[in-house]
């Protein structure tokens, strides 16, 4: 499995590598740490394509111009991060093309210091359902379980770490219809 980790604080990166490197050997990492970088990732037609993305919402758009101009950012101004405008670009892909990604629609875990109510509801409406907005600091067992959950993978994470009234996720490639 290819876990696209999009951050830009490489302790944060190290943390989530340690995590699922605790429970299970067979997760590939792929790391992006601006806008530009991210959208080359997600989108390269190879064998590294994501199954799985860690998304931060705050970072630089990267050095390339024409990144900005191509996740045309809203003039909301709550809607302007570039993880926002990443999230966006990738769900307007899929629904263009759901052959793109293996796994349709991509699972999106956000990981955010942002707590602002109307922007986490307008999150949940792109995640649909296929994704997890996760507060820092987060609970990287969860984070792990969650993806474990959602690939069909049995989750060696103890019970007892994760939060209070935890609910796996919503949906599971597998078990769709």
């Amino acid at each position: 499995m290819n876990l696209l980790i999009i951050e830009d604080e490489e302790n944060i990166i190290n943390g989530i590598k340690r995590a699922f490197q605790s429970y299970c050997d067979f997760v590939k990492f792929i790391e992006a740490k601006d806008a530009s970088e991210a959208l080359a990732k997600i989108y390269a037609e190879s064998s590294k394509k994501p199954d799985a993305i860690i998304l931060d919402l705050m970072m630089s758009y990267g050095s390339n111009k024409e990144t900005r101009t191509l996740l045309d950012a809203d003039d909301d101004p709550m809607m302007t991060d570039a993880g926002v405008q990443i999230l966006k670009q990738l769900r307007l892909k899929e629904d263009e093309d759901n052959r793109f990604f293996e796994h349709y629609p991509l699972y999106v875990a956000i990981i955010t210091a942002r707590s602002e109510p109307l922007l986490h509801q307008e999150l949940n409406r792109y995640l649909k359902g296929w994704g997890k907005i996760y507060a820092k600091p987060f609970n990287e067992d969860e984070l792990v379980n969650d993806i474990l959950y959602v690939f069909g993978k049995e989750s060696k994470v103890i019970p007892e770490l994760l939060p209070s009234g935890y609910k796996v996720p919503e949906n599971r490639y597998g078990d769709r219809q």
